[in-house]
């Protein structure tokens, strides 16, 4: 095999490298690309806001979307679930995802029409209605008024850092004045 040859073959294998690593990069853009639904026909991506935690005084709640997303002047939230969507989305999900609404509703001052339920096979949309935001507050509102019993609650722990992990701190919080 002459020099002239030899380059020749070096550089179409070269070439055909180049296209292969095009192939694989689009192949893994492809995979990993959301498909955009059209929710409505005016629905448009303006821009995309990184997450924030919203914390809502009035409510005593707080959160954070995996996702803020401004469409068509609207702030949208998006929660990414992990799960396959098995025909039907799980009623704590759709409680969270309007739980960021009303985040978003009293912090921004603006009520979101709609949240993103994003599952790995598919995009659910769940509109924010006066009933699922009564729903809501009628929740809170429950877990506000639940009291554990004596009997339920875990041993007082001295070590405050399990505190922040533990599902009784507001309680040993309120009842015993504990700061953390």
């Amino acid at each position: 095999m002459n020099r002239e040859s030899f380059l020749l073959l070096a550089l179409g294998l070269a070439f055909l490298l180049f296209l292969l690593c095009l192939w694989l990069k689009r192949l893994k853009r492809d995979q990993t690309k959301i498909v955009s639904q059209d929710l409505t026909s005016k629905n448009k991506l303006l821009s995309v806001k990184k997450s924030e935690t919203y914390y809502s005084k009035k409510y005593g709640i707080a959160g954070r979307p995996d996702e803020v997303k401004e469409e068509c002047g609207e702030w949208i939230p998006y929660e990414f679930k992990s799960s396959v969507y098995k025909g039907r989305v799980y009623p704590a999900h759709i409680m969270q995802l309007a739980a960021y609404c009303l985040l978003i509703e009293d912090t921004k001052g603006y009520k979101p029409s709609y949240g993103i339920i994003e599952y790995q096979n598919h995009r659910e949309p769940i509109y924010y209605t006066k009933d699922l935001r009564a729903n809501l507050l009628t929740q809170i509102k429950k877990i506000r008024n639940e009291n554990p019993e004596e009997k339920d609650l875990p041993p007082v722990c001295e070590d405050t850092r399990k505190c922040r992990h533990c599902g009784y701190a507001w309680y040993c919080h309120t009842e015993q004045k504990r700061l953390f």
